[in-house]
């Protein structure tokens, strides 16, 4: 068996004599077969030339990630368990956080509500008594009266410090698809291409399997590709 050397320069060999190779006729076309054949006998001689030394690498890899994982198995799932409960805390106080948020609000816009009522009746009365300034103040005060913000404090705060570090909370959201179909046609639509990803394999594999020859929105291609024995 050739050496590592010899076989870098068969290929070296090969590819100049093929890169500026151009099939024009019958002849070329069968110079180009013989080329194939030797590409096919260069790259067979190549593969067990590092198929002992790729196995054997190979195999210590997959020792050596066996070991890695066992070493870390009750360490990825003591992380998963603390992640878990400390997710589910934090979700937990943000839910109860966003009720109490509602809350306030509501109480800030009644709040401003009685306050605008309020200062309608005393422009009222103020009115009826022929204060017109007075009046004119009132209703402008009135008009001017807003529920002002109002923010309930989270218990979980975004980065907390801890004696070796500190701990973050990044809000973060889960997506699943529950009806397909229907998701599709609305994707189609309504969102960008990116997010549809379609197996070309399987739609090749539909293709060939079916004999289809006309599928709307798709090329279909007869190609020839040599193959040498």
């Amino acid at each position: 068996m050739e050496n590592e050397v010899e076989l870098k320069e068969s290929a070296l060999v090969i590819y100049s004599r093929v890169s500026t190779l151009k099939v024009l006729n019958n002849d070329d076309y069968l110079m180009a077969g013989e080329s194939l054949k030797r590409i096919k006998d260069i790259k067979t001689q190549i593969e067990a030339y590092f198929e002992p030394l790729v196995s054997k690498a190979n195999a210590l890899h997959k020792e050596l990630t066996n070991k890695r994982a066992d070493a870390l198995k009750l360490v990825l799932e003591s992380d998963k368990i603390v992640r878990a409960e400390i997710s589910r805390y934090a979700t937990e106080q943000e839910r109860l956080r966003q009720i109490e948020q509602r809350k306030l609000e509501e109480k800030a816009r009644e709040d401003a509500r009685k306050e605008q009522e309020r200062l309608l009746k005393l422009a009222e009365k103020a009115e009826v008594k022929g204060n017109d300034e007075k009046a004119g103040d009132l209703l402008e005060r009135a008009e001017a009266v807003y529920a002002e913000p109002v923010f309930a404090i989270p218990t979980v705060n975004k980065t907390t410090k801890l004696e070796s570090g500190s701990i973050s909370n990044v809000k973060d959201i889960e997506v699943s698809i529950v009806l397909r179909k229907e998701f599709l046609r609305y994707a189609i639509d309504n969102l960008p291409e990116a997010i549809i990803d379609i197996n070309m394999t399987a739609l090749k594999r539909f293709v060939k399997a079916t004999g289809t020859k006309t599928i709307i929105g798709v090329k279909i291609t007869d190609i020839f590709t040599p193959k040498v024995r």
